[in-house]
């Protein structure tokens, strides 16, 4: 190859875009100190893949972009791009249709670096390729600076090698031998990584797989819990029913026994009442009769008192005995009359005291009906007491039966979560051993190809080991 243009830009002193044609005939550039000729060179050996600031005559690759000067601000990237004509044949294959390749390299003042191959981003590696084997690179033996021919002459012998092999066209396939065996090794190291990788996943597959027995036998051992929990509960949950049965036609009996208990307290009490109105119509009586006996006392002692008034006038009377004589008859008369009537007084007072003797005597009796009828009552509120006391201990069973039954219910529910989230947990364990079983499959895919990508590196090195000895015999 040869070149046929150089364009710079931004890359050193050349802050404005220049042009270098190099037309056949030109065999050099001349001209005076600090004109920028090194500068030409150093721009050459940087797009060519140059990755050392101190070949460049820098201190960093920023270096290489325009600073700036009293006149000019200073520029944010450098860019050079070099053509070469392919007249000659002496370029890759892949680029023998082309009349020209250009090579491009840019690099921003924040470290951004670009490489173009016929204005197409590539890689600095294509680059490479593209110079080997030509005599033309960053470090070939077609860029000598001043002061480096001496260097080469007195180098040791394995310095000059690379320049020997670079004429002889054997850089590239060393090149491609380092590549080849970094790749090697690589591979190697990723074959240990998938063994490590397939071991660890098969020990996890293992524990995986012992969970899971696990899980089977606890499923297995879980579901005969249930089996013999809820036979339990069945068998407890009937004697419940029958209790409940029992307890139902003792409540009832019970109940009944209340019912005729009420129906005798009531008759109790209403025959109690009863006695209590006729109690008090005799007592209304008594109080009658009491009046009657206070009323004739009364009259009695208005007597007395008519009476000794009337002695008192009869004293006077008998002061005046001869002048009221007739008076003293008919007084007389009076008096016998009253006798009698006091008489007839004292008589119905005896009969009123033995009427009110018998009326006592009677409401003695009453009383004493009354406090046995009392302790009747007394006796069947006990009574009733008691029944009430058995009624509640019998609804407090209830509540205890009902208790435990919701406690059975809440139990069997619980249970029933339970089965719920281990059945989950399988699923589970059987997804994450089919995920791993993929996994395993996949990674096994991955270390055949890798096994037959090694076996095709072994051939391609034993055929190239083979050209080489053909080659030296």
């Amino acid at each position: 190859m040869k070149i046929k243009r150089i364009d710079i830009l931004g890359f050193k002193s050349f802050v404005d875009k220049a042009s270098l044609d190099f037309p056949p005939g030109i065999t050099a550039i001349v001209g005076p100190n600090g004109c920028g000729k090194s500068n030409i060179v150093d721009a050459i050996r940087w797009v060519m893949g140059e990755q050392s600031a101190k070949n460049l005559r820098g201190r960093q690759m920023e270096d290489i972009i325009f600073g700036g000067s009293e006149s000019r601000k200073p520029l944010g990237m450098a860019e050079v791009s070099l053509t070469f004509a392919t007249d000659d044949g002496r370029v890759p294959a892949k680029y023998l249709n082309y009349a020209e390749i250009q090579v491009t390299r840019r690099l921003y003042r924040d470290g951004e670096s670009e490489y173009l191959l016929n204005k197409t981003p590539c890689r600095l590696l294509d680059i490479s390729e593209l110079f080997m084997d030509t005599g033309v690179g960053a470090k070939a033996y077609s860029i000598i600076e001043q002061g480096k021919i001496g260097m080469i002459l007195l180098s040791k012998p394995e310095e000059r090698r690379f320049l020997i092999e670079e004429a002889a066209g054997v850089t590239k396939f060393k090149t491609r031998k380092q590549v080849a065996l970094k790749k090697i090794e690589i591979t190697r190291q990723n074959l240990l990584r998938i063994g490590d990788i397939i071991a660890e996943i098969r020990r996890q597959l293992n524990s995986l797989q012992r969970q899971a027995k696990k899980a089977e036998k606890f499923r297995e051992y879980r579901e005969e819990l249930k089996e013999i929990e809820l036979l339990f509960a069945a068998r407890h949950f009937i004697v419940l029913e029958k209790e409940k049965e029992q307890l139902a036609a003792g409540l009832d009996l019970l109940n009944q026994q209340v019912a005729d208990l009420s129906g005798r307290l009531a008759a109790g009490e209403l025959g109690l009442e009863e006695k209590r109105i006729a109690l008090l119509e005799r007592e209304k009586s008594l109080a009658v009769v009491q009046e009657e006996i206070f009323r004739l006392k009364g009259e009695s002692k208005t007597t007395e008192n008519r009476l000794e008034f009337q002695r008192k006038d009869l004293l006077n009377f008998d002061r005046q005995q001869t002048r009221m004589g007739e008076e003293l008859a008919s007084l007389r008369r009076q008096l016998a009359e009253a006798e009698a009537e006091m008489k007839s007084l004292a008589e119905r007072q005896g009969l009123f005291i033995v009427e009110l003797a018998e009326e006592e005597e009677k409401l003695a009796q009453a009383e004493l009906r009354l406090e046995e009828m009392g302790r009747g009552e007394g006796e069947l509120a006990r009574e009733l007491e008691e029944k009430r006391h058995a009624l509640f201990a019998i609804l407090s069973a209830i509540a205890q039966f009902n208790n435990k039954y919701s406690s059975a219910a809440k139990r069997i529910e619980v249970m029933a979560e339970k089965f719920e989230r281990d059945r989950r947990e399988k699923n589970l364990l059987e997804e994450q051993l089919a995920d791993t079983g993929r996994l395993a499959g996949e990674l096994e895919k991955g270390l055949d190809r890798l096994l037959a990508d090694r076996e095709e590196t072994r051939r391609w090195r034993q055929k190239k080991e083979n050209c080489r000895k053909a080659g030296t015999s």
